[in-house]
């Protein structure tokens, strides 16, 4: 017969499991949060479509509150919500990026070149990159998706066929401000918006605050059917 499981063994795991399980309830509430107030913010919406005198003042202050709810998503959600809000319980949440001046055309036209990446104090030669006359885009992000995994940095290809990378969102900090490449010295880093039914909100209130319902009703409706 298998060996029964140590204490210390089962101690450890209910350790993990009660970790994991105060992790996913704290996502739950913040999850929770963002769905009650964004349909308060479709409700001002609807009320500013209204022409209620009430509707533009409590939209801008229900949109504000939103975003900052948003914004506070790495401290609220216990780092097991991603950009898109989506719940992540076997991994933690990612930062999608991008590294300014590094494309997949510009690589494939200068071929072969090879790049060597580091990250604040990992790193070194040894994350190398050699990028070869003819290789194709797919060659090119697994190649690139090799070499960084190391520093906790992967690569692939968007679904527009442009190289994104990503990092761990606790490695973010870290990956946007030493992140380089030899020859170009700190390379420049650009977060990936999120594909969110909430982008945009907040800018469209704020173009219409002060003015009547009418001024920006065609946008106001556009984001009232994209968020129901």
């Amino acid at each position: 017969p298998a060996p029964a499981p140590s204490r210390r063994g089962l101690a450890n795991w209910d350790t993990r499991l009660q970790g994991d399980v105060a992790s996913a309830q704290q996502a739950l509430d913040y999850l929770e949060r963002v769905s009650s107030q964004l349909e308060s913010v479709k409700a001002a919406l609807s009320a500013k479509l209204a022409n209620l005198k009430s509707g533009a003042r409590d939209l801008e202050a229900k949109a504000r509150q939103l975003s900052a709810t948003i914004a506070a998503r790495s401290s609220q959600a216990g780092g097991a919500v991603d950009a898109e809000l989506r719940f992540s319980a076997d991994a933690p949440a990612r930062q999608r990026f991008r590294i300014d001046g590094l494309d997949v055309e510009a690589l494939q036209a200068s071929a072969p070149v090879s790049l060597a990446f580091s990250v604040g104090g990992a790193g070194g030669p040894q994350l190398a990159a050699a990028i070869e006359p003819g290789m194709t885009p797919e060659q090119i992000a697994t190649r690139l998706d090799r070499t960084l995994a190391p520093v906790k940095v992967r690569a692939k290809l968007d679904e527009r066929g442009r190289l994104e990378f990503s990092t761990e969102e606790a490695n973010w900090p870290a990956v946007r401000d030493s992140i380089a490449i030899s020859g170009r010295g700190r390379a420049s880093t650009e977060a990936v918006a999120p594909q969110s039914k909430l982008e945009g909100i907040a800018n469209i209130v704020g173009n219409d605050s002060g003015s009547d319902a009418g001024g920006n009703a065609d946008a106001l409706r556009q984001s009232l059917r994209e968020v129901v």
